[in-house]
C-alpha cells in the first residue's frame, strides 16, 4: 500500500505524472508507426535466375547444387534453403535466422549468385535478388484501365510512368504490374524463307546483336574545333530493321545477293506471350501492388499514394481510368477508431454507474480519467519497445479496456465502503493520512451477537 499513501501525500505529483502520461502518450499515438501486423523480425532472400531456353529438367539439379554450395560457403546465418525449378525460371530461396544482418546477407547473396555464372550454362543472365519478409502484404492496390487503349500501351503506361511516380512516396514500393501485356519489338520468323537461304534463328539473332550496338567513341580535331564521334549503329525506328543485311548468297548466275531480315522475317511493335491477366469489372486492366518498406507507416504510405493521384490522373491520356481496388488504410482506421470508441465508452458509463450509486462527483472524475491514462501509459510503453500500433496491439488493448472498467468498479466502490464503516476512525484521526487510511483499510465492525 506504499503506493497509497505516497498518492495520498503527494498528490500534486501525481497530478503531473497524469498530465505527463497525457501528453507523452499522445505524442507517442502521433509518431508511432500504424501498421496492419507488427514487425516480424525474420527475413529471407530470394534469387531469381534467368533459364530463357533451358529445360528446368535438365538444370535444376546441377545449377541448383552449385549455387547453394556457393552460398552456404559463404554465407554466415543460413537456416534452410528451398529450390525450386520452374520453366525458363529457377528459384532458390534462403531463410535466415533471426538476428543475422538483413542487408549484409542480401548482398552476399547478390555477389555470389553473379560470381557463380561462369560455372552455370551459357545464357543465363545474372540473378536478381529481393527480400521478403512475413508482413510483406499489399497496403494498397491500383488499378488501370481504358476503353479503347490496348492492354500492351496500358502496361507501358502503368510500368513507365505510373510506377515510376509512385517511387516518390516515401516508404513505398511498387513491384512489377500484374496483367497487361510486355511491350516489345518482335521478328517473327519465316521458317520456308530461312529454309531456303540455309539460316537458322541462331544466325539472324547474332546478325542483330551485332548490327545494334553502340562503338566505343571519341573525338575528332578539325582545325579550331574538337567535335565528339558518335558510333551508334542501333536502329532509331522499328521498320529500319527490316533493312539489316542477314548474309550474302549467291544467285543462279554467281551473282551475290544480300538477304535482308524482311526476306526471312517480319520486324513489327508487339508483345511477349501474355503470362497473367487481370480483369476488373469485367475489362482487362493492368494491377499495380503497393508495399511499404521497414518500420513505414501504412498510414502514411497510403496517404502519399493518394496525394499523388490526382498528378497522376492528369498525366495518363484522358481515356486511362485509375482506381483505387484495396485500401488497407481503411481497416487500420477501424481498429483504431474501434480502440477510442470502446476507452471513451467504458469511462463514460462506468463514470455514470458511479455517480448514479455512490453520488459523488470525485469518483466520477478518477474514473473517467483513469481509463483512458491506463490506456495512454500502455501506448507509451509500446513506443519505448519500438512497437507499432497495429491489429494486434489494438486488440489487446480493447480486451484490456474491460479489465480496467471492472477494476475501477470494484476498487472506488470499495474505498468507499471502507469510508463508511470506518467513520468513527476519521472523526478521532481527522489530520493525520497514513493512520486514517490504514485505518480505513484494516477497520473491520465489530458484530453484535
Amino acid at each position: 500500500m506504499w503506493i497509497v499513501e505516497l498518492a495520498l501525500k503527494k498528490g500534486h505529483t501525481f497530478v503531473v505524472l497524469a498530465i505527463a502520461i497525457a501528453m507523452f502518450g499522445i505524442i507517442s499515438i502521433i509518431k508511432m508507426p500504424t501498421d496492419i501486423f507488427p514487425v516480424i523480425n525474420t527475413s529471407d532472400s530470394q534469387l531469381y535466375l534467368d533459364l530463357s531456353g533451358h529445360v528446368a529438367l535438365l538444370y535444376g539439379k546441377p545449377g541448383h547444387h552449385v549455387t547453394e554450395r556457393a552460398l552456404t560457403s559463404t554465407i554466415n546465418g543460413i537456416d534452410r534453403m528451398e529450390s525450386s525449378s520452374l520453366s525458363g525460371m529457377s528459384i532458390i530461396k534462403v531463410y535466415l535466422r533471426k538476428g543475422t544482418p538483413i542487408g549484409e546477407a542480401v548482398a552476399m547473396v547478390s555477389s555470389v549468385g553473379t560470381a557463380i555464372l561462369r560455372q552455370l550454362p551459357r545464357g543465363i543472365s545474372p540473378p536478381f535478388v529481393t527480400q521478403s519478409s512475413a508482413t510483406d502484404v499489399p497496403v494498397m492496390q491500383l488499378s488501370l484501365s481504358s476503353d479503347t487503349i490496348p492492354e500492351e500501351k496500358l502496361f507501358d503506361i502503368a510500368n513507365n510512368l505510373i510506377r515510376t511516380q509512385l517511387a516518390t512516396v516515401q516508404g513505398a514500393i511498387t513491384p512489377f504490374p500484374y496483367g497487361g501485356k510486355y511491350r516489345q519489338v518482335m521478328i517473327d520468323l519465316n521458317p520456308i524463307a530461312m529454309r531456303s537461304q540455309a539460316l537458322s534463328a541462331y544466325d539472324i539473332m547474332q546478325a542483330v546483336n551485332d548490327q545494334s550496338i553502340v562503338a566505343p567513341t571519341g573525338t575528332a580535331k578539325l582545325g579550331q574545333y574538337e567535335c565528339t564521334v558518335v558510333l551508334n549503329n542501333m536502329p532509331d525506328q522499328i521498320k529500319k530493321l527490316n533493312n539489316l543485311p542477314i548474309k550474302t548468297s549467291l544467285t543462279s548466275n554467281q551473282t551475290s545477293a544480300v538477304v535482308l531480315l524482311k526476306d526471312v522475317a517480319n520486324v513489327h511493335d508487339g508483345y511477349q506471350p501474355q503470362l497473367n491477366v487481370v480483369n476488373v469489372d469485367g475489362k482487362r486492366s493492368v494491377l499495380l501492388n503497393i508495399l511499404k518498406s521497414g518500420d513505414a507507416s501504412t498510414l502514411k504510405v497510403v496517404q502519399g499514394v493518394k496525394d499523388i493521384l490526382p498528378r497522376l490522373k492528369a498525366m495518363v491520356p484522358p481515356a486511362c481510368h485509375i482506381d483505387v481496388v484495396i485500401d488497407q488504410s481503411l481497416f487500420v482506421k477501424e481498429c483504431v477508431a474501434e480502440v477510442i470508441r470502446e476507452a471513451l465508452t467504458a469511462a463514460l458509463l462506468t463514470a455514470l454507474m458511479m455517480l448514479a450509486l455512490l453520488g459523488s462527483w470525485r469518483s466520477t472524475l478518477i474514473v473517467a480519467t483513469s481509463i483512458p491514462l491506463a490506456i495512454l501509459a500502455a501506448i507509451i510503453g509500446l513506443a519505448v519497445t519500438g512497437q507499432t500500433i497495429n491489429s494486434m496491439t489494438l486488440g489487446g488493448l480493447a480486451l484490456a479496456v474491460g479489465m480496467l472498467v471492472d477494476d475501477a468498479t470494484v476498487e472506488v466502490e470499495n474505498v468507499h465502503r471502507n469510508m463508511l464503516h470506518g467513520q468513527r476512525c476519521r472523526d478521532s484521526h481527522p489530520w493525520m493520512v497514513p493512520d486514517r487510511w490504514r485505518c480505513l483499510l484494516w477497520y473491520r465492525p465489530s458484530v453484535s451477537v
